[in-house]
């Protein structure tokens, strides 16, 4: 099945995020680009209350600045965490202190934001995003907006960032800033971004406030603009902007034909393999024609923008399809200036099914991750009958078991093929995929699938002393509890008793499931190993990471000897790193180069890794 991976952004996920950073010098620099003025921050207390006031008195002792938050490890408690509001919207603040900015965000609105100006105590928990370490709370009441007077604060102004800055920050975001830039250039055809001349990377936008909103729109889509605000932090490779002041720059384009009459120049003859090609993403221009394109409609994934794929029947390349409308309306402009698409979400009047074969109207856009995407209207449909489509079955090794299809080729979209799997004596199946997604066997142990485009059947056969030979390693076979602890575990393998070691873990949820936490702080470094030998040497480690907590790229380390490792990296082999940001359940295998009966799972730098499980797989003869 070809889908399309969204990378969604912690801020999605729950609560509220508070990121540190350091204060820029009130010596700064202004940014002198366009017309935008720079305004300096200062520590004034707002003109009105909100209603969240509260009165508040804590001990100077027990204030959390910007820069200790910032030294948390991730998952610990912060508490009383103070400063000044400088941006507010309903989403998030941006706080500051002595000693940096705060940014603080909310999965659901706040009830009522503290007004710029505030003064504010935040309570929650630190949790580390892209690299810069921020706190996570999920109620009104963990901001409480304090009467007392605010510490004084030097006036500070933006500093001006180039492409230069730009592309270093989204390299090593290492902190909140404050910015200015100039002349920079919206980019809102899909998503609320920009860009600064010069530079590759795009700036997007953090949940406006509805005055920004205003300028911030489809219709002003390639506009140029100067702004403030402050960088956040990085995501999947974009910076993460929170604007307080957007200064349109007056238009040297010319207006788009209000009323283009339905008289495109429609570009025909063209496959999808020749609009998915870089000779279009090259061209910097795919909004500036219109194309009618035609194929097979599948792996619908928004039934109400219309988002899927359009597949070629007979090469079998394909296109991702962002948005189909109903009607040409959604349409407008002309060749000279580009065209501009307005989804209404009128698809699901179109009733269309996925094998149809569907001819539709639109213009071409860069995808997030550079791939050429197609939005438009659809023209007309046919039931797809005509054409059908092949399966192939492939195993891992035919001297462990064979398997075949009831049906290869003339199979219709949709049509129900078997899959009939025989290990050979000593040998079971492990898996079976479609497409790369795993099927189940039914009640009769049959493994059925559904015909798409492709159909890539993989059968993978082991021995039944490989399936056996293995230890998983979970939250509660370790006995570990809701506080980072020292302690060891007893197992059994091969009849043998097993002793594993840990240092530093802690019983973390993802939801209701029970996590491995594990953290770097000081000297206080997770690890686990173990104090006897197996009897088998060590085939491959599975490490199995929960889905939606990572927030950052995270290293281990996974060292092998032939006796026990007492010390981080100890072993003869060392390897591993744990890639941030997937959101979903992602498992990361090593292989064991070599015969070892011994390993150590070490933390070598910061970041969150909270696993499911860890598998250790054994070396056995087939």
């Amino acid at each position: 099945m070809n889908k399309r991976l969204f990378t969604l952004g912690l801020f999605a996920l729950c609560g509220v995020l508070v990121a540190c950073g350091g204060p820029t010098s009130s010596s700064t620099p202004t940014s002198d680009g366009g017309s935008s003025s720079s305004t300096s921050e200062t520590s004034n207390p707002p003109t009105s209350s909100p209603s969240n006031t509260t009165t508040s008195v804590a001990d100077e002792e027990d204030v959390t600045t910007c820069a200790e938050a910032k030294q948390a490890e991730n998952g610990e408690k912060v508490t009383n965490l103070r400063g000044v509001v400088v941006a507010s919207a309903d989403k998030y603040l941006v706080l500051r202190d002595e000693t940096g900015y705060v940014y603080v965000f909310k999965a659901n609105n706040f009830a009522s934001p503290a007004a710029i100006g505030a003064y504010v105590s935040v309570d929650g928990t630190a949790s580390n995003y892209q690299k810069v370490m921020q706190v996570q709370v999920t109620n009104d009441s963990d901001v409480t907006v304090l009467t007392e007077t605010a510490p004084t604060l030097d006036p500070v102004t933006p500093v001006a960032w180039t492409a230069t800055e730009v592309d270093a920050y989204a390299a090593n975001a290492d902190d909140v800033h404050y910015v200015s830039m100039a002349n920079a250039t919206l980019v809102t055809s899909k998503y609320d971004n920009f860009t600064v001349d010069g530079s590759s990377v795009t700036l997007a936008f953090q949940y406006l406030p509805s005055d920004l909103k205003e300028i911030v729109t489809e219709e002003n889509d390639g506009r140029k603009v100067n702004l403030e605000g402050y960088a956040v932090g990085t995501k999947s490779g974009r910076i993460n902007f929170v604007a307080t002041e957007i200064e349109l720059l007056a238009s040297t384009d010319p207006e788009p034909d209000p009323d283009p009459s339905g008289e495109y120049t429609v570009t025909e003859g063209l496959s999808i393999a020749d609009l998915a090609s870089e000779e279009f993403l090259d061209s910097k221009t795919p909004a500036n024609k219109i194309y009618r394109i035609s194929g097979i409609w599948a792996d619908v994934s928004n039934t109400t923008y219309g988002n899927g794929y359009l597949y070629d029947p007979e090469t079998r390349d394909s296109i991702y399809v962002y948005g189909m409308a109903a009607t040409q309306a959604t349409m407008t402009g002309d060749d000279s200036v580009g065209y501009t698409f307005t989804n209404d979400k009128s698809y699901s009047t179109i009733g269309l099914q996925e094998g149809y074969y569907v001819t539709m109207v639109g213009r071409l856009a860069e995808s997030y991750d550079g791939s050429m995407e197609f939005m438009g209207y659809y023209e007309s449909h046919t039931d797809g009958t005509e054409y059908t489509y092949g399966a192939s079955v492939t195993v891992n090794d035919e001297t462990r078991g064979t398997a075949s299809l009831s049906k290869t080729n003339g199979i219709a979209f949709g049509e129900e093929v078997t899959v009939t799997v025989t290990p050979n004596s000593g040998y079971v199946v492990t898996s079976v995929t479609h497409n790369g997604e795993g099927l189940s066997a039914n009640a009769s142990g049959v493994y059925v699938f559904n015909a798409e485009v492709n159909n890539e059947i993989v059968v993978t056969f082991i021995s039944e002393a490989e399936a056996a030979a293995k230890l998983e390693i979970t939250p509660e076979s370790l006995g570990i509890s809701a506080s980072y602890l020292d302690g060891s575990a007893e197992y059994t393998y091969e009849g043998e008793g097993i002793t594993l070691t840990y240092k530093q873990l802690y019983l973390g949820k993802n939801g209701s499931e029970p996590v491995i936490q594990t953290r770097v702080k000081g000297d206080s470094v997770s690890a686990f190993y173990n104090s006897d030998g197996f009897k088998n040497s060590i085939k491959s480690i599975e490490i199995n990471v929960a889905s939606n907590t990572e927030s950052d790229s995270a290293s281990f380390a996974l060292s092998f000897g032939t006796a026990e490792i007492t010390e981080a990296n100890g072993g003869t082999e060392t390897s591993g790193e744990i890639v941030g940001s997937t959101y979903a359940n992602a498992t990361y295998t090593y292989e064991v180069q070599g015969e070892y009966n011994f390993f150590r799972f070490d933390r070598v730098a910061s970041g969150a890794i909270y696993i499911n499980s860890i598998v250790i797989n054994f070396d056995v003869a087939a």
